[in-house]
């Protein structure tokens, strides 16, 4: 199966992009989603490192 991608993120602040992209982990498993760096961007680092964390703990 192919890892998604998520290359960009359209959202009027960083809190909504951030948002998106916390749902959008919700619906798919661990470790299962790649994302871009123009997409890291429009986020806040607070939530990708959470979930990076998720995903090094789950591969543990």
């Amino acid at each position: 199966m192919n890892r998604p991608h998520l290359l960009d993120v359209i959202a009027p602040t960083k809190h909504l992009a951030s948002l998106v992209l916390a749902k959008l982990r919700q619906v798919l498993p661990s470790g299962e989603l790649s994302v871009h760096p123009v997409a890291a961007a429009q986020v806040e680092p607070a939530i990708l490192n959470e979930m990076r964390k998720a995903d090094e703990a789950g591969a543990a």
